[in-house]
């Protein structure tokens, strides 16, 4: 009796996506931070304005730290004066959330409610774009001072989630993304939810984000994404992927008519698995 060969297991499924050769090439989608770094660079070049606004948003848990590495990099390369505003500088305070989102959260360890009429400018304070505002021209106005009134070519980064809301009118915006797998892994590793603080455990973590934080983040990508000039993949964080907002719509809108496969992940916790 012929043997039957053991067929493995793929955990990571390929779908690809064929888009008619008009439509986009692969050269339209950059790899790596040498490319990005080189469309930046590119961009500011061309850049008339007194300023540039650099807005790099994304989920809870990208590599934004890795990317201003990679933008300090550049600018000390190009003898490029910049400043950096983290977007949690701008949030209420952990305190603060907790106790206006205490109603979904609940006392109870494992269990909450649905904040699904919450928006993610509840995360920040009442007038953070105007704080925002102010910084910028504070800084600007400190840096035109040390330079003797001239500070014509200054870079200025917001990063963080919600950094496209705060710098509403970047030169250059981008959307940097992470798979709910890859931000679980973080959370094993001690990552906690975005600006409550740190967990007392990962049951606690992910009660946190299953009830508030993906349901009011997941809302804000999905209404504001487009407004967006790049999606940047950071799955891989020291070799990103990145693509115009328009090229991702003709790759979700072909992917969308075929059979897709999609990749699953087992992620342990109180109703089942270890921890």
């Amino acid at each position: 009796m012929e043997v039957s060969k053991v067929r493995f297991f793929n955990s990571v499924p390929v779908n690809p996506v064929r888009l008619k050769c008009h439509e986009a090439v692969q050269s339209d989608i950059g790899t790596g931070y040498e490319a990005w770094l080189r469309l930046i660079k590119d961009d500011f070049n061309q850049h008339n304005a007194k300023t540039y606004h650099l807005a790099i948003d994304g989920t809870h848990g990208a590599a934004f730290t890795t990317i201003l590495e990679q933008l300090h990099a550049l600018c000390s390369h190009k003898n490029i004066a910049y400043i950096e505003l983290d977007s949690m500088r701008y949030m209420n305070s952990s305190a603060k959330l907790l106790t206006a989102f205490d109603r979904y959260l609940t006392n109870n360890r494992t269990f909450g409610f649905i904040a699904s009429d919450v928006d993610f400018k509840d995360y920040f304070r009442p007038h953070a774009q105007a704080e925002w505002q102010s910084d910028v021209a504070q800084i600007l106005q400190q840096s035109s001072e040390s330079l003797g009134g001239d500070c014509s070519g200054m870079m200025i980064i917001t990063y963080g989630p919600g950094a496209g809301y705060l710098s509403s009118d970047a030169s250059l915006s981008i959307f940097c993304d992470i798979s709910r797998e890859h931000q679980q892994r973080l959370h094993r590793q001690g990552m906690g939810s975005l600006q409550l603080g740190k967990c007392v455990d990962p049951v606690e973590t992910y009660k946190q984000a299953l009830f508030l934080e993906w349901p009011v983040w997941d809302q804000y990508r999905k209404r504001y994404l487009n407004d967006f000039d790049y999606y940047m993949d950071m799955n891989d964080p020291d070799q990103p992927t990145f693509l115009t907002l328009p090229l991702l719509r003709k790759i979700m809108q072909a992917a969308a008519g075929q059979p897709i496969r999609v990749k699953p992940f087992f992620a342990p916790g109180i109703w089942g698995g270890s921890i």
